[in-house]
């Protein structure tokens, strides 16, 4: 897909005077309003206008940013999941530094965060996977709840209930790993343990229907604060951190079939 340039160039030399680039004016979205029903799928088309006359498409959006609502406070090291085209935000730190159990919702049609039911173990630095319409919050850390600090515990939440479960624990307590979901399957992989100074290649798959868990091939290279993403039924392990308490940044990437 080609990417609209909005300053295509600064100036163009051709050893005759500078030549200022067209500039964006305007924007045409057609349809201007929706003609659907609730529920319903539409694409819509943006067309800009520039300084020049000319006009054309926008293709994916134009790469422009805009600000959105914020969340009802501050708050870091959270997770987000997305059910239903509707943004959790889960744990992490508050403003007061204190681990957070909160869950937002929000709804990119209305622009609206809306507080929704708590976490039973506040946390921070877990992952969050999305299986089926139901949301995994997954490990972390919590020094009040665990000796270590590290937490193995998950809850999932139910969105249309609006109510969290507890589930089976993971079998390796683990803070700053990632989550990723193939087939059905949420795999928990990497992560830390700061009492222990431990770094995981682990990889752990968890089942819902059965509600268990079950180890799986580890990664070549330990690593937390990574990101996992999934392509067409592979998972990659992205980047992160491969030292403990110090800070050794990976640039390497590792895919599990």
């Amino acid at each position: 897909m080609k990417k609209l340039l909005f300053a295509w160039m600064g100036l163009l030399l051709s050893g005759m005077n500078a030549v200022a680039a067209p500039t964006l004016t305007a924007i045409t979205i057609t349809p201007s309003r929706p003609t659907i029903s609730v529920g319903q799928t539409q694409q819509f088309t943006a067309t800009g206008m520039f300084s020049d006359g000319a006009s054309r498409a926008l293709i994916g959006g134009g790469g422009v940013w805009a600000d959105k609502t914020p969340m009802s406070a501050p708050r870091y090291y959270y997770a987000v999941g997305v059910v239903n085209s509707t943004l959790y935000a889960v744990g992490g730190i508050n403003g007061s530094g204190s681990y957070s159990a909160t869950v937002e919702a929000y709804d990119p049609a209305t622009n609206i965060w809306t507080p929704r039911a708590s976490m039973f173990t506040p946390r921070y630095g877990h992952a969050v996977g999305v299986v089926n319409g139901t949301l995994y919050a997954v490990g972390g850390y919590n020094y009040n709840v665990s000796g270590s600090g590290s937490l193995a515990t998950m809850e999932a939440y139910d969105p249309v209930t609006n109510t969290w479960t507890p589930k089976a624990s993971m079998l390796t307590p683990r803070e700053g790993l990632a989550v990723g979901v193939v087939n059905g399957i949420l795999y928990a992989v990497g992560g830390y343990d700061y009492f222990s100074n431990t770094m995981f290649a682990t990889v752990e798959a968890y089942d819902p229907v059965t509600d268990t868990w079950t180890p799986k091939a580890s990664m070549p290279t330990p690593r937390a604060a990574f990101a996992v993403g999934v392509v067409n039924g592979t998972l990659y392990a992205v980047g992160g951190n491969g030292v403990g308490r110090s800070i050794s940044p990976l640039s390497t990437v590792e895919a599990y079939d």
